[in-house]
């Protein structure tokens, strides 16, 4: 698959998706859910073709929380392990995306509470904002002149700017254009240990409250090279607390 069949595909995906859920299934959850379900079914094994005979291969699975959340630090967690031919390593990082949606007739994202995504934002500082709208978007460059429905921005931006309408579109890009040249490249993501280590700890400890509703991860293998060990921490996540959203028998 090149660069922008993926894209593509990605934005069909979005489209169907808002399609389904607006306006009967317009809740954050419902959507995210349904959303990483249908997303991991098309890329569950992707090998993805770039410029420069570079080519990527990614295995890609999603995880829900099996019980109540509480104080969350973001809607999605997103794990990369990144392997490539140039180092020996695997670089570990992370990131969030907390998911708000577009209320009807209105031209805001109501959700947003500013205290939430500060206290996210300290714990993990490059965390994203993940907006759904019901209307299509145009504002951006997709292959074929697509339009959007769902796109992401710092959360920092957000809490900084305390804006809950459109004007957060200036300062945004489509989902699908946050995956393949944001997380796919290692970008826009967290590598300290100690906040590796706090998440690990987070999804894995029965006691504490506060983590995350889902759980992305990419393995992303560049070239088919690897050799060497990880870079820092690793992360697992407890099967206690977060079940597969997709069966691997698809």
């Amino acid at each position: 698959m090149d660069y922008n069949e993926f894209i593509i595909k990605f934005e069909k995906i979005i489209y169907q998706e808002i399609q389904d859920s607006y306006p009967r299934y317009w809740q954050e959850d419902s959507i995210t859910n349904s959303l990483l379900k249908r997303l991991e079914k098309e890329f569950h094994s992707l090998e993805l073709e770039l410029e420069g005979d570079n080519i990527l291969r990614i295995d890609w699975q999603s995880y829900k929380a099996t019980g109540t959340i509480e104080n969350k630090l973001g809607d999605i967690l997103v794990i990369v392990h990144y392997k490539d031919d140039e180092n020996d390593h695997c670089l570990i990082g992370v990131s969030t995306l907390e998911a708000k949606r577009r209320y009807e007739a209105v031209d805001t994202f109501s959700a947003i509470k500013f205290e939430q995504l500060e206290r996210i934002t300290d714990n993990l500082p490059l965390s994203k904002l993940l907006l759904y709208d019901y209307e299509d978007n145009n504002n951006f460059h997709i292959p074929l002149d697509m339009k959007t429905k769902m796109v992401t921005l710092p959360a920092k931006i957000c809490s900084t700017l305390e804006k809950k309408n459109l004007s957060l579109y200036n300062f945004s890009l489509p989902l699908s254009l946050q995956f393949v040249d944001r997380y796919f490249k290692a970008l826009d993501l967290d590598f300290d240990e100690s906040i590796i280590s706090s998440v690990n700890e987070y999804i894995n400890t029965k006691n504490l409250n506060g983590s995350f509703q889902f759980i992305l991860t990419l393995h992303i293998n560049k070239n088919g090279y690897y050799t060497g060990d990880r870079i820092g921490n690793t992360i697992s996540i407890s099967l206690d607390k977060y079940e597969r959203v997709v069966d691997r028998a698809i």
